[in-house]
This record gives C-alpha cells, sequence and structure tokens, in this order.
C-alpha cells in the first residue's frame, strides 16, 4: 500500500476565481448528478425548514421526482439541467454558498470549483468531503441529515464574515493543493521516480 500514490484532480484556478459580487442572486447552490448517493433529499427537506433560495443544477433519474416531491417550494428553487462549465464561476460567484449534502464522493471536483470561487462551501461529513474540508477553516461540516444540512445553511447563512472567512481560505487551499501548476509538478515527481 505504501507505493500507492493518488495525484487529485486539478481546477482551473484562473478561470474558477473569486469576482466582487456584491449581490447574491442564490442563496444555496448545488451542482451535481441528481441521483441518490448525492442525497438532494436532505437538502431539500432542509430547505423546507430554511427561508433561502436555491439554485440547483444537475440531472439524474431522481430529478422529476425530487421536483414532484418539492413543488410547493417552487418560488424558491430554480432548477436548471445543464450549464456549460466556462459558465459556473459566474454562477458560483453569484451563489452565497455551495452545498455538497452527498453520502460518499470520490474527489468531488465541482466542490474544488467552488472554493476556488472563494466561496463558503458546506458538505456532509462523509468519505471523499472529509478529507477537504477542514470545518470551520476552509470549509463546513455537517451530517448528511436534513436537521443538522438545515442548521448549517442557517448558521452560515446568517453569518456573512464567517463566510468570507471560510472562502478566503477555501481559494487558498485550491490555489495550493490544486492548481494545474501543483497537479503537474506531482505528476512530473511520480514520473521522475518511477523511472
Amino acid at each position: 500500500l505504501d507505493k500507492i500514490i493518488i495525484v487529485p484532480n486539478y481546477v482551473d484556478t484562473d478561470l474558477f476565481k473569486p469576482k466582487d459580487n456584491k449581490i447574491k442572486k442564490y442563496d444555496i447552490l448545488f451542482v451535481g448528478r441528481i441521483v441518490y448517493q448525492k442525497n438532494l433529499i436532505s437538502l431539500l427537506k432542509a430547505l423546507d425548514n430554511v427561508n433561502v433560495n436555491a439554485l440547483i443544477i444537475g440531472d439524474g433519474y431522481f430529478r422529476d421526482e425530487l421536483i414532484s416531491k418539492f413543488v410547493h417550494l417552487k418560488e424558491r428553487i430554480t432548477w436548471e439541467k445543464c450549464i456549460p462549465n466556462n459558465e459556473l464561476p459566474n454562477i458560483m460567484n453569484q451563489s452565497s454558498l455551495f452545498v455538497l449534502p452527498s453520502y460518499y464522493e470520490g474527489h468531488p471536483k465541482i466542490l474544488l470549483e467552488a472554493m476556488s470561487c472563494a466561496m463558503a462551501v458546506l458538505g456532509a461529513n462523509s468519505p471523499g468531503i472529509v478529507e477537504l474540508l477542514k470545518h470551520g477553516i476552509n470549509g463546513y461540516l455537517s451530517n448528511p441529515d436534513s436537521d443538522s444540512i438545515s442548521i448549517a445553511i442557517n448558521k452560515l447563512i446568517s453569518e456573512p464574515a464567517l463566510r468570507q472567512s471560510l472562502g478566503h481560505s477555501a481559494r487558498e487551499y485550491a490555489l495550493n493543493n490544486f492548481s494545474l501548476e501543483k497537479v503537474v509538478k506531482l505528476e512530473y515527481e511520480l514520473y521522475k521516480n518511477i523511472l
């Protein structure tokens, strides 16, 4: 096992970067496949208890069922199927909080992209997320149940200074660990050691 080396996803930190958007269009942003693993049901139940608006971008077998189950939230939730990747930085900069409530992840590039945009990010304390987020430092962690997510969203939305601090640290973390330059250097060192 000591011979296994993992080269992480990289983020285009020049594309995914903070912009000075004082006005936020969305409180909550989720981007991902709409499947059971992503735990959208807990996020939507949480949104039922918190007076915020949300943009949910993604497609999957669970999408239509969730839209109809939470139709009473249609005034506060915008559903988009697909957004070109190069438009995501603008959307991230128009949103206050990125939420990834998944039960498990691999190495979620979308989370790194949100961090690179200096977004405050809230993730479930699940495999693949806890390895990236240090609670209260570069992100915020909660249990994956709707009550925990709801409490965390309430706290983060009501504390702009905390969001700003988390977002600043998230950007630094992305630059220091996942920029193309950093990941290429890791790959170069790996090949050098193999040869």
